[in-house]
């Protein structure tokens, strides 16, 4: 549908559809994961898929973007190319979904309504909602950034096809080489530590672009923060 889109408006609902969607599916995939694995290798084996979902993501962002700025350019030709690339290996991707055998577990009524019964869990369970507080103000405040890296890109850095792809390209390298290099540490180190660690590097990306003179530096910050991430 994003190669129909006409005004911001439209493209700003196709946004907002695909993030309820995603909102579906994260918790069904986290409990599949949950499932199949357990506490001891857990983290090593989501820092196993998210390194297959990196080394994707870097091939396929390799290939479009240089495949593209070589025979298009930043013509609308080359991102409807784009577009329709990741439909079709989207339907793929969601067809070989269906192939994957769940573990047979026994099915529990749930008894928890998550609306009515949330104010006396977050009452009982302080480190929780600590948590949750957190996890709130953190996502307030990186949201507020976000939308405006695109516009950095292209309004201060004249970027152009190859640029993002140069700045997506740069950010897989250090997600892999952070995946293949910590999926043993946080098994040993834990969970928690890791965590803060990783929620103070990500501040890397803000920094880089308010402060940024050249694209340059942007794509060193989108090594060095995608490692923490």
């Amino acid at each position: 549908p994003i190669l129909f889109v006409s005004v911001p408006k439209q493209y700003v609902l196709l946004l907002s559809i695909q993030s309820i969607a995603n909102a579906m599916m994260t918790p069904a995939y986290l409990s599949l994961v949950g499932e199949m694995t357990t506490i001891e290798n857990r983290a090593s084996t989501m820092a196993k898929l998210n390194l297959l979902n990196g080394v994707g993501n870097l091939i396929s962002t390799t290939f479009t973007s240089f495949f593209v700025y070589m025979y298009f350019g930043n013509s609308k030709i080359g991102y409807q190319f784009i577009f329709l690339s990741s439909f079709f290996f989207g339907i793929l991707a969601i067809v070989s979904t269906h192939f994957i055998r769940e573990p047979k577990v026994k099915v529990v009524r749930e008894t928890l309504n998550p609306i009515k019964d949330l104010p006396k869990i977050l009452k009982d369970n302080r480190t929780f909602s600590t948590f949750l507080l957190l996890t709130l103000m953190y996502g307030f405040f990186m949201s507020l950034m976000w939308p405006l890296t695109g516009l950095t890109l292209a309004k201060v850095h004249n970027a152009g096809v190859l640029e993002f792809g140069l700045v997506q390209l740069f950010s897989m390298i250090g997600y892999i080489f952070a995946q293949n290099m910590f999926r043993r540490i946080f098994d040993q180190v834990g969970r928690v530590p890791m965590l803060v660690l990783a929620r103070f590097g990500l501040i890397i990306f803000p920094l880089s672009y308010a402060f940024s003179p050249n694209i340059t530096y942007i794509y060193l910050a989108s090594f060095l923060g995608s490692i923490f991430s």
